[in-house]
Parts: structure tokens; C-alpha cells; sequence
């Protein structure tokens, strides 16, 4: 099982006190905490009514793109997904995907920014498991998963009627293989020279003429 996440409105939904928690746990001390609350907090907003603006209002959440310390911020919230789903995974909640000579390896979930991929056994309590655990995390840092553009994807044998099932049941769309991360095609046969093509095609294109 392959499940896609879109989280809508990644950066503008960010909690600035799950920010501040997190930063927290990680071991940033008061300083530093205040320098970036600080920033954050300074930022007010007014709407326009017939052309005149309302008294200034307070923000409580969301990261301004463009600005070269959001992203870094952002990752701190995605890394506190991470360790949340890696403990739900370790308590038996969900069973990812042995791999290697001795299945020594296991894969569940693949993070790029807000690109996220989880990867699993295909079964029924897998995959309630990754929405409730979504759900948690959208309670507690503001990131809510946009489940109209998430996609399930069936693989190893796992009949189309089945995932149609699942799809519609927590209300996702259908994905198939290959299907495209990060700009790479993912699901065909890598051993192949054409597989490669779209890849050469990017790189080559942002090379210096």
C-alpha cells in the first residue's frame, strides 16, 4: 500500500504554540524561542471593508513564504510527524514494508518538506491507522491533510475493486503506478534506460546551455 498525503495550505495553517512546543522538546532554549515567537508575532493584519481597513488583529498561526527561515521551521513540525508516527509504527499501529536480503529494513514513510508518502501492508486497520493518526497530528499543529487530493495505491497483486473500496471509504482518491515523487517517476522498472528519460530530461534542462 502506498498512501499520498496532500496537506492543505501546509505553511499558513502552521500553529505558532505547537511551534514553540516543539522547539521546546527539541532543546531550543528561551532565547532563541523568543527571537523566532518574536518574529512570528510581529506580523498583524487588517481587512478591508468598503475600502476602509479594520482595527489591526493578531495572528496566531502560519509561516510566510519566501521567508529563508520558514522552511527550516517547517521541517521542525514535520520532523515532530516523524517521531509520532516512527512511535506508532514501533507499538504495533501500523506495519510497514520489510526489505533487504534478511528483511532487515523496513520502510513506512518518506518525508520531503510537506511531500509526504507512507508505504505499508495493505490492510484495513494500516490505513485507519495513518488517518487518525493525521487527525492527531492536525489537532495539535493546525497541518490538515486534504483527503479529496490523497491517493491510494494498490501494489503487490492487490486487486483494483479492493482499493476502490478503501478509496472511497475514507473518501481519497484511486493512484496508480508509476506515479510521480519529487519529480521522479516511481513504481516502473528503474533497470530499464527509458525509465530514467523524464529524469534526464529535468536535469538536462536546468543545466547552463
Amino acid at each position: 500500500m502506498v498512501f499520498k498525503v496532500d496537506f492543505e495550505k501546509a505553511y499558513d495553517s502552521v500553529r505558532w504554540d505547537f511551534l514553540d512546543e516543539i522547539m521546546l522538546k527539541f532543546g531550543f532554549g528561551p532565547k532563541w524561542r523568543g527571537w523566532i515567537m518574536g518574529c512570528l508575532k510581529s506580523s498583524t493584519g487588517s481587512v478591508l471593508v468598503n475600502g476602509s481597513p479594520t482595527q489591526e488583529f493578531q495572528f496566531h498561526k502560519g509561516l510566510c513564504q519566501g521567508d529563508p527561515l520558514s522552511p527550516f521551521l517547517f521541517l521542525l513540525v514535520m520532523e515532530s510527524l516523524h517521531i509520532s508516527f516512527s512511535k506508532a509504527m514501533h507499538q504495533g499501529f501500523f506495519k510497514g514494508i520489510k526489505i533487504g536480503s534478511n528483511n532487515t529494513v523496513c520502510i513506512s514513510h518518506l518525508f520531503y518538506a510537506d511531500d509526504a508518502v507512507f508505504i505499508g501492508e495493505w490492510n484495513e486497520e494500516n490505513l485507519h491507522n495513518i488517518v487518525r493518526i493525521l487527525q492527531c497530528f492536525f489537532l495539535a499543529s493546525g497541518l490538515r491533510i486534504n483527503l479529496h487530493k490523497c491517493s491510494i495505491i494498490g501494489v503487490g497483486g492487490v486487486k483494483t475493486e479492493e482499493v476502490l473500496r478503501k478509496a472511497t471509504l475514507i473518501g481519497c482518491d484511486v493512484g496508480k503506478t508509476p506515479f510521480k515523487y519529487l519529480g521522479v517517476m516511481v513504481g516502473t522498472s528503474m533497470s530499464k534506460i527509458k525509465a530514467w528519460d523524464m529524469t534526464m530530461d529535468r536535469i538536462t534542462a536546468r543545466l547552463s546551455k
